[in-house]
């Protein structure tokens, strides 16, 4: 299945739930914007590709950016827009690699959340990176958090319990390919008092930070930092 079917039929029905509570991580999201001076100094115009049910797109229009939230599920978009009140985001159902087509040039593009991933080629990931430079203008900044799968996991290290309560229970099973991880993400939902089991798989890039910084640096930027945190790298590039 593709990215996009598993989200339409799977995964945007419970992302919210999966990702837990909307304000805190909201809040954790923003402070990471202002630590690293992350913050409306020209334009002020900023794109968040894959922007999902709105935690970046909220935390940056909550500092002061005019926003584009670009995602291809309607349906997380809709919670967004629910989310947003009168912050000035603006939502467009559109694949990120799109993205130049429905937004302006911009001081700030961000694609966070392992997003990256999702592009079906490396070919892809550079074409994009070299659209972000060319969208951004003087002194922008480009902005991916990503996972490292360049490193297999094997055994039972490929299951990965991601979130549990009564009523759900969540595992992420890994199978890693030359290029590609498949992600199968495993539900089991209780109905009418009986465990249903729900099943869907999709391919991920096996991106690392040292390609990324190199199709980065390909692309024009000059001021390249990387971090991680929580099993997450976060890198942000400077034009």
């Amino acid at each position: 299945m593709n990215v996009k079917a598993h989200y339409e039929q799977h995964l945007a029905h419970f992302y919210g739930w999966m990702l837990g509570d909307f304000d805190s991580l909201q809040q954790q999201q923003e402070a990471f914007f202002r630590d690293n001076d992350i913050l409306p100094k020209q334009n002020k115009r900023a794109i968040d590709l894959g922007a999902g049910h709105g935690l970046q797109s909220v935390s940056l229009a909550k500092i002061g950016f005019d926003v584009t939230a670009i995602d291809f599920n309607q349906q997380l978009l809709d919670q967004l827009e629910h989310k947003k009140g009168l912050l000035k985001i603006k939502t467009v159902n559109a694949e990120i690699q799109d993205f130049d087509k429905e937004a302006e040039a911009s001081e700030l593009i961000i694609c966070m959340g392992d997003t990256i991933a999702h592009l079906d080629s490396l070919n892809q990931l550079q074409d994009l990176i070299s659209k972000c430079y060319h969208n951004l203008i003087a002194d922008g900044a480009l902005v991916f958090s990503y996972r490292d799968y360049s490193q297999p996991l094997t055994g039972d290290q490929r299951f990965i319990p991601v979130r549990a309560d009564d009523h759900r229970i969540l595992t992420c099973i890994l199978d890693y390919l030359d290029e590609k991880v498949t992600v199968t993400d495993q539900l089991y939902e209780k109905a009418a008092g009986k465990w249903v089991l729900k099943v869907s798989s999709y391919e991920k890039l096996r991106i690392q930070p040292q390609l990324v910084e190199d199709y980065l640096r390909a692309a024009g930027f000059s001021s390249i930092k990387t971090d991680s945190n929580n099993r997450l790298y976060y890198t942000i590039a400077r034009k």
